[in-house]
């Protein structure tokens, strides 16, 4: 009976046996492990040694003072290598005196520099580089002048100044013809082309004509000088045709730049002119310190430098007054490839054959009107009864110079009209008999004997009145005398007026 209760009392106590006794094993560990240890006090080394904590600052005071009393050793050094002689040695032999020859010198091959054969020049590209230069101008200006034509004839022109840059052209062409048979490329002008279009009155442009050059025709006992025309290239005159652009570039190139045109009359100078071209600018030299106030001064003239631009200039006589214009142009040049059947691209043998190439079209440019120079003016009146007549001064240009002549203002019909007109030539100084064109543009539409008008004192008077249509506008003139002193047609007349007096024979 005991031992079935024992049984029963382990049954029910294991669990808890077991547990105490791992609890035992742990509690021995702990305690022989790490309660019991001892602590290392020890640091890390001091000079080879390992120390305890407690002495750790002895220690280093100590090795700190050895080092300081270290003394260099006594024994004898190591030599350094003479590195520098060695390798003298080793370049120069000890018996290279008694060397008689060295040999021959080495030979290096080195590869020649590839370069690829030379195709041709493309026509197509020099044109690409023509094109991406145009005409710039610098003046437009529409005037009426007297020209030396026929001892002096009055024209309307319109003149245009541009430049050209031809030496840039030159350079972009060389670059392209670099490494060709070619030494050189020429540019030589054989036609300036010009556009011309008229301003109509909405501000809209009319259709574009091309500008005839002025031909002025040859002096008595000389011959008609022809435009040059390019020879044709058969393959085998090509020394002829270069030949025959060469005179052209030497001489006749510089009338197409600068067509030829009459002289024109200076009434400040009294002389002929050609006021497009401008005189060389002269600087005058100050006279040296000490000289007398007449003394000679003589003139440097300045030296324009030559950078490859060419002026271009033209004259168009075929306008009228009161109308403006735009005009544009562009240069033609003989084709540089003409003729050089060894430069021109092998894939395009008949480029060759090609005479001529344009630049591009300057901009376009539009210049003033030149003003209607026929002027008239309300200046008397005759009034006997039923008679009434108004009479009007009209004002022109001829022979260069201001001339007036009376006419009758008579309703229903245009003023003015054409007569023979005795007046001075201002070339020669003599009287001579000239047809003026005096015609104006106004109708008279009503005449008035009574118009009522206030005076400068402030009164009220009476003074003659025109009511004319011009251009499509009915305009009022009244008596130049009854005018007010400001009105610009008062001032108008006066400043004619005085011209004509002094232009009148004396």
């Amino acid at each position: 009976m005991a031992k079935t209760d024992e049984i029963k009392f382990l049954d029910q106590h294991m669990e808890k046996v077991v547990f105490g006794a791992c609890a035992l094993i742990l509690a021995y560990g702990v305690f022989q492990w790490v309660l019991s240890a001892p602590l290392r006090p020890e640091v890390p080394e001091v000079d080879g040694q390992v120390v305890p904590a407690t002495e750790l600052d002895q220690e280093l005071l100590s090795w700190a003072q050895r080092v300081v009393e270290r003394k260099p050793s006594k024994g004898r050094e190591k030599p350094v290598p003479d590195y520098d002689g060695e390798i003298a040695k080793q370049r120069q032999p000890a018996d290279a005196a008694t060397i008689a020859s060295w040999g021959d010198h080495r030979s290096v091959m080195i590869p020649p520099k590839q370069v690829k054969p030379a195709e041709g020049v493309r026509l197509a590209k020099v044109k690409d580089i023509l094109e991406t230069f145009a005409p710039v101008f610098t003046e437009l200006k529409g005037v009426r002048e007297l020209v030396d034509q026929e001892g002096g004839v009055d024209k309307l022109v319109f003149r245009g100044k541009a430049e050209f840059p031809r030496g840039e052209l030159l350079k972009a062409w060389n670059k392209e013809f670099r490494g060709s048979a070619m030494d050189e490329v020429i540019a030589v002008a054989v036609a300036v082309e010009i556009e011309r279009r008229v301003v109509l009155g909405d501000g809209q442009f009319g259709p574009v004509t091309t500008v005839t050059s002025v031909a002025i025709p040859p002096a008595e006992g000389q011959a008609a000088t022809e435009p040059f025309v390019i020879p044709d290239y058969d393959g085998k005159n090509a020394d002829e045709v270069r030949k025959a652009i060469d005179t052209f570039s030497a001489g006749p190139q510089k009338d197409v730049l600068r067509p030829k045109y009459w002289k024109v009359w200076s009434q400040t100078d009294s002389k002929w002119t050609t006021p497009w071209i401008k005189e060389p600018v002269v600087k005058k030299t100050p006279a040296p310190a000490g000289a007398g106030a007449g003394a000679a001064r003589t003139p440097e003239p300045v030296v324009k430098v030559d950078d490859g631009t060419i002026e271009l200039l033209f004259h168009d006589t075929d306008v009228i007054v009161q109308r403006k214009y735009s005009y544009r142009m562009r240069v033609v040049f003989v084709s540089p490839l003409y003729t050089h059947d060894d430069v021109v691209y092998k894939g395009t043998p008949k480029d060759a054959l090609v005479k001529t190439i344009a630049s591009d079209w300057s901009q376009w440019i539009t210049g003033q009107a030149i003003p209607r120079t026929t002027q008239y003016f309300l200046t008397s009146a005759q009034a006997m009864g039923a008679n009434k007549k108004l009479y009007c001064t009209i004002f022109t240009r001829s022979l260069g110079q201001v001339v007036a002549e009376r006419f009758e203002a008579v309703p229903g019909r245009i003023i003015g009209g054409v007569i023979s007109k005795k007046m001075k030539n201002p070339t020669t100084g003599e009287m001579v008999s000239k047809v003026v064109d005096f015609s104006t543009n106004a109708t008279v539409v009503h005449a008035d004997f009574d118009k009522k008008y206030t005076s400068k004192t402030g009164r009220t008077e009476n003074t003659r009145e025109m009511i004319c249509l011009e251009g499509g506008e009915l305009v009022s003139h009244i008596l130049v005398k009854h005018m007010p002193a400001g009105d610009p047609r008062a001032l108008a007349y006066e400043d004619l007026q005085a011209l004509v007096d002094a232009q009148a024979p004396r």
